[in-house]
């Protein structure tokens, strides 16, 4: 009895495995789903996302210290800035979405993080279309457009290199036709690495030295704009404060201070 067992299970047991060809578990390769692979990101990918969040402060006047301009200037940090991203260390942004975004959040999107992380494990690949590699260009603002009117120092002011702070106080009057509805306003230098930190004031000339609007920089800042139908009124004669508090430094330098001022002729129905 025991042999009929043995061999009855013997017999179970090849018919099961023969059964089960390898086209009949994996099915005809005809009917398989292709395993397709993700495609490897190039700089003209990469560049879009800097543009986006970099370029405003990695660029030839600005806060940071060094450019992301070009495919060279990318690639010889590509170990670099996969650290930092996945870090969240840049681009700076400290506060928390998940408790509230907000409007101007230059944070990296999961999405965003994946292409440069695979481009840079990839080693960097320039693209294949040579007009795709050239560097990513740069608009006098960060605004998207040319400022209507650009208040800035007659001079450029030496900054003396005796490894003191300075705070410097400069004013810049003006006079215009009319009054200006202001829709954003953007704080200008040629050399923003000497810079501390700003605090700058439009006060009206017109109306008893009134303040009309006060506002600042800080590393990393960009520009200012308002939702549709907020804004500030500009008044047609005043004058422009800037307080500049200056690094240490070890060398002379010249700096050249502004703002930039965006008009709209829609109407104010917030003043700010």
């Amino acid at each position: 009895m025991r042999r009929w067992i043995l061999l009855y299970c013997c017999i179970l047991f090849v018919g099961t495995t023969s059964a089960q060809s390898p086209s009949q578990v994996q099915g005809p390769a005809s009917n398989r789903m292709p395993v397709r692979e993700t495609p490897v990101p190039t700089f003209a990918d990469v560049k879009r996302i800097v543009q986006t969040h970099c370029i405003s402060c990695h660029r030839p006047g600005e806060a940071a210290p060094f450019s992301l301009l070009t495919y060279e200037d990318l690639a010889k940090r590509a170990s670099f800035i996969k650290q930092i991203i996945e870090s969240n260390f840049m681009p700076p942004w400290k506060a928390d979405a998940h408790y509230r975004d907000f409007g101007n959040n230059r944070s990296l999107s999961a999405a965003e993080k994946s292409v440069l992380v695979h481009w840079i494990d990839a080693g960097a690949p320039k693209s294949k279309i040579a007009a795709d590699n050239a560097p990513i260009p740069t608009n006098q603002t960060s605004y998207g457009r040319p400022p209507d009117l650009t208040l800035k120092l007659d001079s450029a002011y030496q900054v003396d290199g005796d490894n003191q702070e300075k705070f410097v106080e400069f004013r810049v009057a003006y006079t215009l036709k009319e009054d200006q509805n202001i829709e954003a306003v953007e704080f200008y230098s040629n050399n923003k690495k000497i810079i501390h930190h700003i605090n700058y004031g439009f006060y009206s000339d017109v109306d008893s030295n009134k303040i009309v609007y006060y506002t600042g920089w800080i590393p990393g800042a960009s520009y200012e704009s308002y939702p549709p139908g907020f804004g500030w009124k500009l008044p047609h004669k005043g004058t422009v404060v800037f307080t500049v508090h200056y690094s240490p430094i070890g060398a002379d330098e010249k700096s050249m201070v502004g703002v930039h001022l965006f008009f709209t002729h829609n109407p104010i129905k917030r003043q700010i």
